[in-house]
């Protein structure tokens, strides 16, 4: 009989795993071609999201209000945090005081302004002694409070032929000619104003014998006016009257003269008449054009195409005593203080003007004067010689 060997049981061992003998470092191989682009492609979305939570975005404005002038209140609003805009407000305007006033215009002269209505107009007077004009007085119907006075308004009137400045004005044609005494025209302390767009100056509570007053004084062209008033309150009338003062184009209206032969034009007022008389015989091309006044003529003008070269120097005989300029036009002037004398007696005294255009000479004359007026000027400020 066999012996049995008895069977040694065998135990289970763990199965041996190879060794992975790949370096650490090189266990996972990233590719930075793919990493580096998607790393800036998150920081660009990062950076725009945090620069639009900042500074794009919608901004939590101040709680800061704004007064309107109809007495609500807004706030600020939008993208800027700007004050919203007020809500519109109905204007009613305040009461014309000056509605029912009247208005002084002086065409001559060429200014209007408006006055109460309590006011009467007195007539215009002459100032010989200081050559000048007082073209307008208004007087109040009541007497002041305080000064026992009645209200007054003068416009005066300074002619200004070679327009020089209210300070050379007030020195030259004045202190010399009366003896030291001036017109109170210019103060370096006055205040400077605008009337009508024009610069002025204005004297408060200056000196009027016997009494103050008030005084505005404007230098216009070749002329000066002189403003003043009296009595209580005289500031708010005198503000509003001065702020109706308006200088006025005259010769707006004015009919108009043309005569395409002989290559003139003008303007001359409206209810004045002319005739004129065409000496066209044997050739002489000799044009009178008269401007009435009424019955009365007010200034003759001759036109002659056929003329010697001494009668550019000479006006029926005489000579040349200056030049007056007229608009853009150079006028010789003469006087004829005895007339012109032909035959058994002489004519009134006579003023002439005269220039040469266009190888046509013009000539003006006016009978009984020494000078010419300032309508006798404003029309013929209006010359236009044609070619």
């Amino acid at each position: 009989m066999e012996e049995q060997i008895p069977e040694i049981p065998i135990q289970p061992q763990e199965p041996v795993l190879p060794v992975d003998e790949t370096p650490v470092m090189a266990k996972k191989k990233f590719n930075l071609n793919i990493i580096l682009p998607v790393l800036g492609v998150v920081l660009l979305i990062g950076g725009g999201a945090y620069a639009f939570r900042f500074f794009g975005g919608p901004k939590a404005c101040s709680s800061e209000a704004m007064v309107c002038a109809d007495g609500s209140a807004v706030g600020r609003t939008g993208p800027n945090c700007e004050f919203a805009p007020c809500p519109p407000i109905t204007v009613i305007p305040a009461p014309d005081e000056m509605a029912d006033w009247k208005t002084y215009r002086d065409e001559e002269y060429g200014f209007e302004f408006r006055y109460p209505q309590t006011f009467r107009v007195e007539e215009r007077k002459k100032d010989s002694s200081l050559e000048t004009d007082i073209i307008a007085e208004l007087v109040g119907d009541e007497k002041t409070e305080t000064e026992d006075v009645f209200p007054y308004v003068k416009v005066v009137y300074f002619n200004n032929p070679e327009n020089v400045s209210l300070e050379k004005y007030e020195e030259y044609y004045y202190k010399d000619k009366i003896g030291g005494m001036g017109l109170n025209l210019y103060f370096p302390s006055d205040k400077l104003i605008k009337i009508d767009g024009i610069n002025a100056r204005y004297q408060e509570n200056t000196t009027c014998e016997p009494l103050s007053c008030s005084s505005v004084v404007i230098p216009y062209k070749e002329k000066i006016f002189a403003i003043y008033i009296y009595g209580d309150n005289r500031d708010v009338i005198y503000r509003q009257i001065l702020s109706s003062f308006r200088f006025i184009d005259e010769t707006a209206d004015w009919k108009t003269y043309k005569n395409d032969k002989y290559e003139l034009e003008f303007k001359y007022p409206s209810n004045y008449s002319f005739f004129e008389y065409d000496n066209d015989q044997h050739n002489i091309q000799k044009l009178q054009i008269f401007i009435k006044k009424g019955e009365a003529v007010f200034l003759e003008i001759w036109v002659n195409k056929k003329y010697l070269p001494g009668d550019t120097q000479y006006f029926l005989d005489t000579q040349s005593n200056g030049i007056k300029n007229i608009s853009a036009n150079a006028w010789k002037t003469y006087y004829l203080s005895q007339g012109y004398c032909d035959g058994p007696g002489c004519s009134p005294p006579i003023f002439a003007l005269q220039t040469e255009k266009n190888n046509i000479l013009y000539s003006v004359s006016f009978q009984n004067q020494s000078e010419i007026t300032d309508l006798q000027e404003k029309i013929l400020s209006t010359f236009r010689f044609t070619d």
